[in-house]
């Protein structure tokens, strides 16, 4: 079965190019996974990210913990140039709201983002871009590479995004991200110029809208020896109230 187990993949793992050979890893604590739908253009999940890893950071050396991205799209359609952030986040809220959100000090985003050290900037030229190529990618990384290294690429890509205004959908702020990530030119150049993943990230998608995931980040927390006893939970919890939800499956 594919590490990506979480959605179910239109076609097995052995028809695969990528394959990796089975490893065995002797566990001495509980294994946690947390599945996390969530949309490169979201800024809550982002927080929510670091709000998590920091519920993990108080439970280190008790819980070993493993964070799995799956894709959600709050905005579909966007050509790989991008729209203008501004009129984009002003056809969703209005004008009023849009700049409130992007410029004001005040803003939820910037206010809760600065507890865990992050910014959201916003200048002219800042674009919203389309965030499949980025699922693609980080499907393939959860795949190829595992949980640590597609961690590191969201990081990378949330991180151009928000912070340094770039266009996630534009293939080379993706390849500098995987590179941060550790993977290679080749490998993210092949799978971004082609339609790799696709199918899978679009089956994923409908699943997790079938499933009643109606916006993001949506968190299930489980024992990887008890997939059917979750602990469910949205938005950018704090993080005392991300480790009592690590706590209750870790003792299942």
């Amino acid at each position: 079965r594919s590490s990506y187990s979480f959605c179910t993949l239109l076609h097995p793992p052995e028809e695969r190019e990528e394959k990796k050979p089975p490893q065995k890893k002797i566990m001495s604590r509980p294994l946690v996974i947390v599945d996390v739908v969530s949309d490169i253009l979201c800024p809550f999940c982002w927080i929510g990210k670091r709000a998590m890893e920091q519920a993990i950071g108080m439970r280190s050396g008790k819980i070993d913990v493993e964070i799995r991205w799956h894709p959600f799209f709050l905005r579909r359609g966007v050509p790989r140039e991008g729209i203008d952030k501004l009129q984009a986040y002003t056809q969703k809220f209005g004008r009023d709201r849009a700049e409130y959100f992007l410029l004001s000090p005040e803003s939820p985003v910037k206010v809760h983002g600065k507890r865990y050290g992050l910014e959201f900037n916003y200048k002219p030229g800042c674009v919203v871009g389309d965030s499949m190529p980025g699922h693609r990618l980080l499907m393939y990384t959860l795949e190829a590479h595992g949980s640590a290294i597609q961690n590191k690429l969201m990081e990378g890509i949330f991180r151009r995004f928000f912070k340094e205004c770039e266009n996630i959908g534009a293939p080379q702020t993706l390849i500098s991200a995987a590179l941060e990530a550790g993977l290679t030119e080749a490998e993210a150049k092949a799978v971004i110029d082609s339609d790799k993943y696709l199918k899978e990230v679009t089956a994923c998608d409908v699943q997790n809208n079938a499933r009643g995931i109606s916006g993001v980040p949506n968190f299930e927390i489980y024992i990887s020896t008890a997939p059917g006893n979750k602990a469910h939970t949205s938005g950018a919890q704090d993080p005392e109230y991300f480790a009592s939800l690590l706590d209750r499956v870790a003792k299942q």
